[in-house]
């Protein structure tokens, strides 16, 4: 997944932070359950991060010892699982096979061939995870077939590109019970859809340039060296704030049980610092398992 969205450790709460270890670690003992061992290996901040979203207008479900399969000798503190993070890890099961096949049709050489095992390795366990979300799935295909045509169009627009995913991420609502709850998630997903997107593109933006992948920046600026120009850059990154902000705002509105700490931390402090790691290229995604 992208890794774009953690937790800012210098401002978060000891409590939050077992919070977030318990959520993450119960994702990943949810998605063994359902999915199978290797599945464990899909697990990620983004969908831990939808997980808490889910859970927050619920009280916050009691955690237990479990065995981690990375550290069998220490038991870690899992969140026992519950409807949301079934629908979390159907999510990333479902995200991860469509991410999988948009590689292999976009990358190239050893990239693309690991793409293709992983996707024989998934197989029916994708499929399983299709049939549970079907609605969902069904976006998911359209949102991609969309994103595609503007790529193979080489379109300039980071809005247009942006919104393809924004629009898929936002469809994570419909796992919320209530209506009210659905509306709020709904804006709040969309908006961090689009940050994703956008700092995704670019975080890949040099790598993209030099094995002739399609970037939305490299056709909606000109480039110098490969890089965004510095007054390019503020502008595009007013543009990513401008989700953020969004993003907060709609988090104001969440009537939060649980959860409340954690989400205001990555959402206020976290996201924003990621933007500017990225910005000045000292973020690594994968490697920060939270800013510092």
């Amino acid at each position: 997944m992208f890794g774009y969205v953690i937790p800012y450790d210098k401002t978060l709460p000891e409590t939050a932070k077992n919070e977030y270890k318990a959520d993450y670690c119960g994702l990943c003992r949810c998605l063994g359950k359902r999915y199978g061992f290797l599945a464990r290996f899909l697990v990620n901040y983004d969908m831990t991060f939808l997980y808490a979203l889910l859970s927050a207008a619920e009280p916050l479900q009691p955690q237990k010892p479990c065995f981690c399969p990375a550290n069998p000798f220490c038991k870690k503190q899992c969140r026992r699982t519950d409807k949301n993070m079934e629908f979390a890890a159907d999510v990333c099961v479902c995200v991860s096979v469509w991410k999988l096949r948009d590689t292999v049709l976009d990358a190239h050489g050893w990239k693309r061939l690991g793409a293709r095992l992983a996707l024989l390795l998934l197989g029916r366990k994708g499929r399983r995870a299709e049939r549970r979300l079907p609605e969902f799935s069904r976006l998911i295909a359209a949102q991609m077939d969309k994103l595609h045509a503007l790529e193979q169009a080489n379109c300039p627009s980071i809005d247009r590109t942006a919104d393809t995913f924004a629009t898929l991420l936002q469809g994570c609502a419909q796992g919320a019970t209530h209506e009210r709850t659905q509306r709020i998630l709904s804006q709040l997903l969309y908006h961090t859809g689009r940050y994703l997107y956008l700092i995704d593109a670019l975080d890949d933006l040099s790598d993209d340039v030099r094995e002739h992948n399609y970037n939305p920046l490299q056709f909606r600026y000109c480039l110098a060296e490969g890089q965004l120009r510095e007054a390019d850059k503020t502008e595009f990154l007013e543009s990513v704030d401008c989700s953020i902000g969004m993003a907060a705002a709609a988090l104001e509105l969440l009537d939060c049980q649980s959860h409340r700490a954690l989400l205001e931390n990555i959402i206020y402090y976290g996201m924003p610092s990621v933007m500017k790691g990225v910005a000045a290229g000292v973020f690594r995604k994968g490697k920060n398992r939270s800013n510092k």
